[in-house]
């Protein structure tokens, strides 16, 4: 069994080739996305770093669904779970772990799958290991948090990649000279001025992406998303906003999380939005997905929508 310890490089280099399925192994993971089994957490511990609320949702959703469960030993070989997509396992033993560590392994009972080990001298020091700070809707993400979520991305992306809505696709390229990747199921389009709001118009559900160049995002939502008048309009719940910088392939980009509303209306729900710097074309391309779901959890369906957002890269042709 190979266990890699974890560092950053690693974790960016690996995470999108674990969800290839180009692999040779065929049996596939059981369980949902967000979903983690967490074996041999006696006290609670990881269980309660990774059932932490999800900010700037409208309520109270933990970032993953955990399953507790008891094994005899470090060997999953022949537990029960072993082909759940994503496991986490704790040890706790001065003699085996004179200091916390996290290890994780990829793919070793079924596709796509990671298995991350947590272990520590006591349960002091894996609170201390699992008391990591984050931005955004991870405030408060530990390490283990980290793995898991960059796993449920990069499979989100993996399959954007093989299905997605390449119509939709080129529409984006020819407007605003960037490539990404859109769901399949997002087939429902309008457009505006430097504007476009895809949709897959389901009602009771619906997920949506719009593009667009300016950075007031008010104005924009204001011309462009109305209501069943002119009087009503899509604008931003500003106390709800978090805003923080993050990393992607064409440098950083300023992420804001936060809640919209219909302006005389009752809509309303979450949205994320991604603004770019095109510093060739001294421009800000803003993408954005936004979810309303009355009613209804919202955590996986705006976290996979924004593996979709997060995808964008400029393309060389103007």
């Amino acid at each position: 069994m190979k266990r890699h310890a974890l560092t950053l490089a690693m974790l960016c280099a690996a995470t999108f080739n674990a969800c290839d399925d180009s692999s040779l192994l065929t049996t596939r993971s059981t369980g949902r996305p967000y979903e983690v089994v967490v074996v041999n957490d006696s006290d609670g511990i990881v269980q309660d770093a990774l059932t932490r609320h999800v900010t700037a949702l409208p309520q109270r959703e933990a970032m993953f669904d955990v399953t507790a469960v008891t094994h005899g030993g470090d060997d999953l070989s022949r537990c029960p779970v072993r082909h759940a997509r994503n496991i986490v396992t704790v040890s706790i033993d001065p003699k085996l772990w004179p200091k916390p560590k996290v290890m994780y392994e990829r793919d070793t009972y079924a596709r796509p799958q990671i298995i991350i080990h947590v272990g520590a001298p006591s349960a002091k020091a894996l609170r201390t290991l699992l008391a990591g700070k984050g931005d955004g809707a991870y405030r408060g993400i530990n390490t283990v948090g980290s793995l898991l979520t960059a796993q449920e991305r990069a499979c989100t992306e993996a399959e954007l990649r093989k299905r997605g809505n390449r119509d939709m696709e080129r529409r984006v390229k020819d407007m605003f000279g960037i490539d990404m990747h859109i769901p399949r199921d997002m087939k429902a389009h309008m457009e505006g001025k430097d504007f476009i709001w895809i949709s897959d118009d389901k009602p009771g559900f619906m997920r949506n992406i719009c593009v667009y160049t300016s950075e007031n995002r008010d104005s924009v939502m204001k011309a462009n998303i109305k209501g069943e008048t002119d009087s009503m309009f899509m604008a931003t719940n500003k106390a709800s906003l978090v805003t923080y910088a993050c990393r992607t392939e064409n440098g950083t980009a300023t992420v804001t999380r936060g809640l919209w509303e219909m302006r005389g209306g009752s809509m309303g729900g979450p949205f994320v939005s991604y603004a770019y710097r095109d510093t060739g074309r001294r421009r800000t391309v803003v993408v954005e997905t936004f979810v309303f779901a009355p009613g209804r959890n919202k955590r996986t369906a705006i976290m996979q929508d924004e593996a979709a957002v997060a995808t964008v890269t400029f393309s060389q042709d103007k």
